[in-house]
């Protein structure tokens, strides 16, 4: 779970002059969420994984939404500074920094996303990486629960 978990809020939703890390998890995660999230004046950085992720959580996918993270600050993550994995979101980064996460600095699986007046640099692999959005099952040879990218198999 996130220092922030939103699962499954339908509305909008505005996160504002926030100082977001966690040394356990996530910083800020929604999940299987609809309506318009605003991420204003934040700072996210130091989180376990990844500081800002967008999950589609199984249920009705005829739900859209979109993300602006504006004037805020995503750093020093241990994943990625923003993992948008929802392909029925629409993200755009205004305003913002990026750097110093351990990954990329953007990974889009399957979101529509912009930016505007961003930096997004200093991250240990790309700046943004854009990959095909799939479906993940759990690793062959577990019955584990979990996000399919924390959970490993154990062959």
């Amino acid at each position: 779970a996130g220092a922030v978990d939103l699962k499954g809020v339908v509305g909008d939703i505005l996160i504002q002059d926030c100082d977001i890390s966690n040394d356990h998890s996530a910083g800020l995660v929604l999940e299987g969420c609809s309506g318009h999230v605003q991420i204003k004046g934040c700072c996210i950085h130091d989180c376990k994984f990844d500081g800002f992720g967008l999950h589609l959580l199984k249920g009705d996918s005829s739900s859209k939404g979109s993300v602006t993270v504006e004037e805020s600050v995503i750093q020093r993550n241990g994943y990625d500074g923003l993992y948008l994995g929802d392909p029925r979101f629409v993200v755009v980064l205004r305003q913002s920094r990026v750097c110093q996460n351990k990954r990329h600095g953007v990974l889009v699986r399957g979101s529509n996303f912009s930016m505007e007046g961003s930096t997004v640099e200093e991250n240990g692999e790309d700046s943004v990486r854009t990959e095909e959005f799939v479906h993940k099952q759990n690793p062959r040879g577990t019955q584990k629960v979990g996000k399919a990218r924390e959970v490993v198999a154990e062959l």
